[in-house]
């Protein structure tokens, strides 16, 4: 992106940023990338990663819900309540996925 190191800089220049120019480092790496150059092409971002298992996340609640609703709200209640009420715990998320899959897997 305009030449700009993804190791370095998130959004390229601050081009908009008063008193920035064209210069500018930009946010902290790893605001906007998703994939990163390297030697032998590009590698997934930590965020595109997490963004893909979420998605999953999604997907997998969703055929729980469309074959027993209170058992998917059940699980997801364990691990997010609200867009600010959640678990920050791997722990926690892992066992909700364990029950998500087992939960999925029981219903087949």
């Amino acid at each position: 992106f305009y030449g700009v190191d993804p190791y370095k800089s998130s959004m390229g220049p601050m081009l908009y940023n008063p008193g920035g120019s064209a210069s500018s480092p930009g946010y902290p790496p790893g605001d906007n990338w998703l994939f990163y150059p390297g030697k032998d092409g590009l590698t997934s971002s930590m965020r595109l990663i997490a963004w893909r298992d979420g998605l999953m996340d999604f997907l997998l609640l969703k055929m729980l819900a469309d074959m027993d609703n209170l058992k998917a709200d059940e699980i997801m209640e364990k691990i997010a309540r609200s867009g600010t009420d959640y678990q920050m715990d791997a722990k926690s998320y892992h066992e909700a996925r364990r029950a998500l899959l087992n939960a999925l897997d029981s219903k087949q």
